[in-house]
């Protein structure tokens, strides 16, 4: 049996705190058109202070959308959503409702309102938007995995599946690299369907597996690898594959670190999930874990300048999971894996009122 170990995130009852606090989410799944309008709404009650939305695209972090405080009216929008007036707030008492207007392909994702008090983060359950182009006639998913690590001078292959409607006609396979401060380029194609292409029982859709092979890599090769489909006059990109070296593991200039990767272990095993910090702004560190289909839990926090490491709900008092905390560290131990260990763990960060989320562990048990 494989159980999957998905880049670490989890929700817990937080059974030691002495405050009340609750957000409650109206947990949907709203399959919409492009230019349609949504309304996603949320309530909260408690000693909650601040609130927050975050988007969660599926095999990413979750990424703040914006910030409110519960007595005041407005909100405050960051990254890509800053500029963006197709998103709004809409804050009364007890309630913050995040509104998308005009929805985009891109606005497919899991959105979660959240909130804080004494820099705790509670999630509510999500809602999950799916956009459907109306003008799509098809059916096309790219996938790939999300990350892979090797040693200098190893070969890899990365893979790329191809799941294909029921559009008439061969489709081509193009594979992009990205590095960091640059612009991406096409070094590899591939066209028409090969050997590697199977129908699903039942339906009209195919299934195509593309491998790229790549020789003595050496660490001019890091960098992300893309790859895309064109099929029925449209291009859908995958996710892209990380490809880094063991040797190139470092942390990095953001603020808080964590080595994207795909972990398959056994039942038993002990693991170590590691993530790294840097600056003097940052004054609290977090691991949530995320199964699979289930909003975040918190695992643990520590206080860099004390380094009293607090752990809750299940994780408590459970003896498997302890922290790293040396300076720069807040690395995840956890030993004797159980099946019920198979999710996704993020390494998260605070400072004042804004959370920032590193990138994920992705992880696989076998028994």
């Amino acid at each position: 049996m494989c159980i999957c170990f998905v880049s670490h995130f989890t929700t817990a009852q937080m059974d030691n705190l002495n405050f009340y606090m609750s957000v409650r989410q109206e947990r949907l799944f709203l399959s919409s058109k492009t230019g349609d309008n949504v309304t996603l709404r949320c309530f909260y009650e408690g000693d909650a202070v601040m609130l927050y939305w975050y988007k969660q695209t599926l095999g990413q972090e979750p990424r703040l959308i914006s910030t409110s405080y519960k007595h005041g009216m407005d909100g405050t929008f960051y990254n890509e959503f800053q500029r963006d007036p197709r998103f709004t707030l809409v804050n009364v008492k007890g309630k913050t409702h995040l509104k998308i207007t005009d929805l985009h392909i891109s606005d497919s994702a899991t959105y979660y309102c959240t909130s804080s008090y004494l820099y705790t983060l509670e999630f509510a359950g999500g809602a999950t938007i799916y956009v459907n182009h109306s003008g799509l006639n098809f059916q096309t998913l790219v996938q790939q995995s999300t990350s892979k690590t090797i040693q200098p001078g190893d070969a890899v292959t990365l893979n790329c599946t191809v799941h294909t409607g029921t559009c008439d006609g061969e489709h081509s396979v193009y594979w992009f690299k990205t590095e960091e401060e640059s612009y991406p380029g096409l070094f590899y194609t591939r066209g028409g369907r090969d050997d590697h292409c199977e129908k699903e029982l039942n339906t009209q859709m195919h299934i195509c597996v593309y491998n790229l092979p790549l020789k003595s890599r050496n660490l001019s090769d890091v960098g992300t690898y893309y790859s895309a489909v064109a099929s029925c006059g449209h291009i859908l990109f995958g996710n892209g594959t990380k490809l880094d070296f063991e040797a190139n593991k470092t942390c990095q200039s953001s603020s808080v670190h964590q080595e994207s990767s795909f972990i398959s272990a056994n039942v038993g095993e002990r693991i170590i999930l590691r993530c790294c910090y840097e600056g003097h702004m940052i004054a609290m560190f977090y691991w949530y874990k995320q199964t699979l289909g289930q909003k975040p839990k918190i695992i643990s926090t520590f206080y860099k300048y004390d380094k009293n490491v607090t752990f809750y709900g299940e994780h408590q008092n459970n003896p498997r999971f302890t922290l790293d905390t040396e300076i720069g560290n807040n690395h995840l131990i956890i030993s004797d894996l159980h099946i019920s260990d198979s999710a996704t763990y993020f390494c998260a960060s605070s400072f004042s009122i804004i959370f920032e989320f590193a990138e994920f562990e992705f992880a696989e048990g076998i028994v």
